[in-house]
């Protein structure tokens, strides 16, 4: 592999678990999300950009590589951000790495209006008002504006994140989130403490491409990119196993939020008159 900046992260000497964290966020970068995003027309070379939710940023580490104007990274996790701006200032890559609860907090006046893309990787699906967090990125886009959305649908096998509940066996079986409420508790809290409240969460808030839609159709987002993956793109980086898209089944809702481990959107907030109250 001949990347300066993938060498020039590995030389800054993190532990194994963060450079983990980093290395399938930015392959994933790297190798889908750039021409992904390019064939959907969100990207383009002087694209300003905002991730929330970006960890370490390595997705959009990929992205100002590949020619973004400017990058900002959010997040609630200060030491991610913090790992994330190092490996950013290593490699002299224009990204601010910013503190900010996109729930919570104030939007600052410089943010209004300022960027062409907002990625929202893997986070929609933990929000218990997924509705407010659309409105507040409605604030941060341009007028013709990019919305990039991934999550798991909740009714797919591991929709309701037992994954991550460690140290117990039952994390490990599929659809276990479709059990009653306190059988799934009992089952998951088997394992050690972290991730059980997380995975309580959200079998409370449960995500599906069918609420996504709704909520976009009731604050005028059109829907320019609707995909979905049996086997998600970050599977090439974590496990070495390709994309495998199965959009053609999305007009039997049912069916696709049960086979899809992926949901992709590309909303644009064109012809949006949303304003911040």
């Amino acid at each position: 592999m001949n990347d300066k900046f993938y060498d020039s992260v590995l030389s800054l000497g993190f532990d194994s678990h963060r450079i983990k964290l980093w290395e399938y966020q930015y392959l994933l970068g790297r190798d889908f999300t750039i021409e992904y995003l390019k064939l959907n027309n969100a990207f383009s070379a002087d694209s300003v950009i905002c991730e929330i939710g970006s960890g370490e940023g390595g997705v959009a580490q990929a992205l100002a590589l590949a020619g973004a104007k400017e990058v900002l990274c959010t997040d609630i996790l200060e030491h991610r951000l913090e790992a994330g701006q190092l490996m950013a200032n290593n490699f002299g890559l224009n990204i601010k790495y910013i503190y900010h609860n996109v729930m919570e907090d104030d939007i600052p006046a410089e943010w209004l209006g300022k960027f062409d893309l907002v990625i929202f990787r893997d986070v929609m699906e933990h929000l218990e008002d997924p509705e407010l967090a659309m409105k507040r990125i409605l604030l941060l886009l341009k007028n013709d504006g990019k919305l990039f959305i991934t999550f798991p649908p909740y009714y797919s096998p591991y929709g309701g994140h037992q994954q991550i509940v460690r140290g117990n066996i039952f994390s490990k079986l599929p659809f276990i989130h479709y059990l009653p409420k306190n059988i799934f508790k009992l089952l998951v809290s088997s394992g050690l403490d972290y991730g059980i409240d997380e995975v309580m969460r959200l079998k409370d808030y449960r995500l599906t491409p069918r609420k996504l839609k709704k909520i976009a159709k009731k604050l005028n987002y059109s829907i320019s990119t609707e995909d979905y993956f049996l086997l998600r793109p970050v599977f090439k980086p974590r496990f070495n196993l390709p994309a495998f898209k199965i959009s053609f089944l999305k007009k039997i809702p049912g069916l696709i939020d049960i086979l899809s481990l992926e949901a992709s959107f590309v909303l644009s907030k064109s012809g949006n008159n949303y304003e911040h109250k």
